[in-house]
C-alpha cells in the first residue's frame, strides 16, 4: 500500500476527483500489464487479444498499448459482448472489436491473450483458435464469474496468473520508485485527459443504491459507460 498527495502536480486535478477515485487503481493494473508485455517484446505476438474489453482495467491496458507506435506493438483486438461493441469501438483504443461468439474470425497469427473475463468457454475458444500461435496466456480477472473455471488440456501455453506486485518490484528496481511513479503518472495523465467523455460518474446513497449497483455488476448488467461512487 502507498499514499499519494492529491494535488495537480501529482496528476490529481480537483475537478477529476470522481474519475480518479473510480479509475486510477484499475488503470495502474492495466499499465503494469502493458509494461510487462512490452518488457517481453509482447512475446513476439502480432495480435494482442483482450477479453472483457469494456472493463475498466482492459480499457487502461488498451490505452497504454495503443499509445505505443504501431511498429512497436501488436494489433489490439478487444473481445466483448454484442451489447458493448459500440462502446468499445468508440473508445478508439482497439484496432478491432470482436464478439465472444466470433473468436474464430481473428487472424490466426502469433498472439498474446490477456484474459479479464475468466470465462472457461472463452479461454477454450481462444486457445483452440490460436493453438501453437498463442505465445502467452495471461490471467487477470474474472468478470464472467458465472462461467469461471480453468479448462485442462488446452493447446498452446498454460494460462499464467498476472501478479502486479512482481511488476511493481521489477519496475522499482529498474527505474527507482520515483522513476516508476513518474512514468505511471505520465501515462495516467494522458489517459485521464481522454477518458472523461467516455465514462461518466454516477453517485448513489443508501443501502438500496449500493445493493442495486452491486447486483447489477455481479450479474453483468452494469453500464460500462458509467463509474459508480456509492455511500451508505
Amino acid at each position: 500500500n502507498n499514499y499519494s498527495r492529491m494535488t495537480p502536480e501529482f496528476g490529481f486535478p480537483p475537478e477529476q476527483d470522481d474519475h480518479i477515485m473510480v479509475l486510477r487503481v484499475l488503470f495502474m493494473t492495466g499499465w503494469l500489464i502493458d509494461e510487462f508485455l512490452a518488457s517481453n517484446s509482447f512475446f513476439g505476438a502480432k495480435t494482442l487479444v483482450i477479453s472483457s474489453a469494456s472493463s475498466k482495467t482492459s480499457i487502461g491496458l488498451a490505452h497504454c498499448a495503443a499509445a505505443r507506435s504501431k511498429d512497436a506493438r501488436p494489433k489490439i483486438v478487444g473481445l466483448t459482448s454484442p451489447a458493448n461493441v459500440k462502446f468499445v469501438e468508440d473508445l478508439g483504443y482497439y484496432d478491432a472489436v470482436v464478439t465472444y461468439d466470433n473468436t474464430a474470425s481473428i487472424d490466426n497469427k502469433p498472439a498474446v491473450f490477456v484474459d479479464m473475463a475468466g470465462n472457461a468457454n472463452v479461454i477454450t475458444a481462444v486457445h483452440n483458435h490460436f493453438g501453437d500461435n498463442l505465445k502467452h496466456s495471461c490471467m487477470v480477472g474474472i468478470t464472467h464469474w458465472q462461467n469461471g473455471g480453468r479448462p485442462e488440456g488446452l493447446p498452446g501455453p498454460a494460462p499464467q496468473m498476472f501478479f502486479a506486485p512482481d511488476q511493481i518490484q521489477r519496475l522499482s528496481k529498474e527505474l527507482g520508485p520515483a522513476g516508476m511513479q513518474q512514468k505511471m503518472g505520465e501515462a495516467w495523465n494522458g489517459f485521464l485527459k481522454k477518458i472523461g467523455n467516455a465514462i461518466t460518474i454516477e453517485h448513489g446513497e443508501g443501502k438500496d443504491a449500493v445493493r442495486k449497483i452491486y447486483l447489477d455488476t455481479l450479474n453483468g448488467k452494469a453500464d460500462p459507460k458509467k463509474g459508480y461512487i456509492l455511500a451508505l
